[in-house]
């Protein structure tokens, strides 16, 4: 890189590591929103209430997400402070290992895929606090560690360690495990060469593959056991053979979707046109960068295979996220990981010695477009403009968790009726002990022609009549509930409930608070 491209980035980079710096430490003053307080307030319950998942509450996660909120709820007390202390301790573990294998295109590369990845993290705000797809990157990434390492490992046990890695991202989600196959393939690659002509080269990539599955199994079987343990493995397959699919077949709007046809569509129109094309734009320096590191650059034959690793698994995530046809934030962290690193390589020293203008070209692609997608999070910039950030989500829930603990009693219980709009952190906040299994009433509003919705239904008015809790918190749905076919925002059984045994206490901005009838 000339003289002139190479100050003008360590500038434009020192500048950029300065404001992740500052957002990073602004972030400490932010609250938990969304599916971080559902997830901190079920890992209370688990932790502090000895709650058994799928056996005592309803729940679609994968065990491995509540250990991981368990010990951050019973370390930090389930406060915001602490949750957001233990996001900044993750995301930077993520970016020296990151670190450590980028360097092989350099330190320039390196120092800027971190540095931009902890921006495009930063830029989601609150919401991407400890989230699920988020938190797969950092097993994810001590997977292409021991991948790429140079340091002589034995290929059994290399494929073990990866699997493994593979294994415990797929306890937080197993969708992690798109990417294991990329990794298998160059692994298998390899041992094919250093076995070329051997008569032991069929054996040797079987027992790579095997090393590699016996990875991956023993986190998977482990968070089996505990559930068979506990009592809960048959709640957690039936949970999983039955609403998963009902899930998989909502859409990021909350819209029932059809059949396949309409899923497809569905699923291409959201990745072009929703929040998803922060993450794409990205593609524009992540493919200029590809070719320079492949067509144009003085890299090595292994730091090319690795920009080759990194493009394939940007493709699998992208693929995941397609799948998926939700496109949140967070289903796109992934995807934007990898492509932020190839983009980085847009800083790859080139051969030939390019003029200034050439060599400034990429430099000037890499930072605009990444300035455009890494805007700062709107709690930062509402702190940098001197206003203090709301979240009308994190108001209702401070409101509902002041009434609660004004006059909840030991042995009381509550029902929330809600989705992500405050309830169940309200809930947290005022420690309250739910009434029924069910913590979130999304899933009695979609597929209802399903007789696992119908049953589900029956159980929580079966459940609820049974606990008669002390409140009922209704919150508003605001779309969530009642969208696409086969789906309605009628449930007369509840309603019936609550208006015979319930009086309206407190109501506020997108919620109602009923207390039971003496």
């Amino acid at each position: 890189m000339a003289q002139l491209p190479r100050v003008f980035t360590g500038i434009v980079l020192l500048f950029m590591a300065g404001v992740l710096i500052a957002q990073a430490a602004q972030s400490l003053q932010w609250r938990l929103v969304v599916d971080t307080p559902q997830l901190a307030y079920m890992a209370y319950l688990i932790e502090q209430l000895r709650y058994v998942p799928y056996r005592d509450f309803f729940d679609l996660n994968i065990p491995g997400i509540f250990a991981v909120y368990a010990l951050v709820g019973k370390v930090s007390g389930y406060s915001d402070f602490g949750f957001r202390i233990a996001d900044l301790a993750y995301v930077s573990a993520l970016l020296i290992v990151t670190a450590s294998w980028m360097v092989r295109f350099g330190r320039l590369v390196a120092i800027s895929a971190v540095t931009l990845f902890g921006l495009l993290y930063m830029s989601c705000g609150a919401y991407m606090t400890l989230q699920r797809d988020a938190l797969e990157l950092l097993p994810i990434a001590c997977a292409v560690l021991v991948l790429t390492t140079h340091r002589p490992i034995d290929q059994r046990l290399r494929a073990i360690l990866i699997g493994l890695f593979f294994g415990c991202a797929a306890t937080l989600k197993p969708h992690a495990l798109v990417g294991l196959p990329v990794l298998m393939a160059y692994q298998l690659i390899a041992v094919w060469r250093d076995h070329r002509g051997g008569p032991s080269r069929p054996r040797s990539l079987m027992a790579v593959a095997g090393a590699a599955a016996l990875g991956c199994l023993v986190p998977l079987s482990a968070a089996a056991l505990i559930l068979w343990y506990l009592g809960a493995l048959d709640q957690f397959l039936d949970m999983a053979s039955n609403y998963w699919p009902i899930y998989q077949s909502i859409s990021g709007r909350f819209e029932a979707l059809g059949g396949f046809s309409d899923q497809l569509f569905s699923a291409l129109k959201g990745f072009m046109t929703s929040g998803s094309a922060r993450f794409l734009v990205i593609l524009v320096p992540g493919v200029l960068g590809l070719y320079i590191a492949l067509y144009q650059s003085t890299l090595d034959e292994s730091a090319k295979s690795l920009a080759r690793i990194v493009a394939a698994l940007g493709v699998a995530y992208a693929g995941y996220a397609l799948f998926a046809g939700k496109f949140f934030l967070y289903h796109m962290i992934l995807f934007g990981y990898f492509a932020v690193l190839l983009a980085a390589m847009c800083l790859v020293e080139q051969r030939n010695s390019p003029g200034p203008s050439q060599s400034l070209f990429p430099v000037l692609v890499l930072f605009v477009v990444m300035a455009v997608a890494c805007r700062p999070a709107p709690e930062f910039t509402s702190w940098l403009a001197g206003r203090s950030y709301s979240s009308p989500r994190v108001e209702r829930a401070d409101e509902i968790a002041a009434y609660l603990k004004a006059n909840l009693k030991p042995a009381d219980t509550v029902q929330a009726l809600d989705v992500i709009e405050g309830g169940t952190h309200a809930m947290l906040l005022a420690r309250a002990r739910p009434a029924t299994p069910f913590l979130l009433d999304i899933v009695f509003y979609h597929r209802m022609s399903d007789p696992y919705v119908a049953k589900l239904r029956r159980e929580f008015i079966a459940a609820l009549e049974s606990a008669r809790p002390r409140f009922i918190l209704e919150l508003d749905h605001f779309g969530i509930i009642g969208q696409g076919s086969d789906s309605t925002t009628e449930f007369p059984e509840l309603t019936s409930f609550i208006h015979a045994n319930y009086r309206l206490a407190q109501s506020g901005s997108g919620y109602r608070i009923y207390a039971k009838v003496q």
